[in-house]
């Protein structure tokens, strides 16, 4: 058994480690791959924002995802407002089309 690391760097240098590395079926990156990341806080962190919007070169951006009640909701970055919002409510049919 190997173990990897996938790692992003963040505009300021620091490097980004999503939780999760995910095959989904259908989905159109390398391996199918789907990085994603849960957070608590979705604008506390100083580091949450640009982790919505860095990209890693091979797999995309990570989808990141906070959980409100019992539902899990998709995270984006609202250039309008400049912080991150809910988006979505995470359904399994969005795995394999998040850009």
């Amino acid at each position: 058994m190997s173990t990897e690391a996938v790692v992003t760097v963040l505009p300021d240098g620091s490097r980004f480690f999503p939780d999760f590395i995910l095959s989904v079926k259908g989905r159109q990156k390398l391996d199918g791959i789907l990085l994603v990341d849960t957070k608590r806080a979705i604008n506390d962190d100083l580091n949450v924002i640009p982790k919505t919007n860095v990209a890693h070169q091979k797999y995309g951006r990570a989808m990141i995802l906070k959980k409100d009640g019992s539902r899990w909701f998709t995270i984006r970055y609202s250039e309008a407002h400049d912080k991150n919002e809910e988006d979505q409510i995470l359904r399994p049919e969005l795995l394999a089309h998040f850009v």
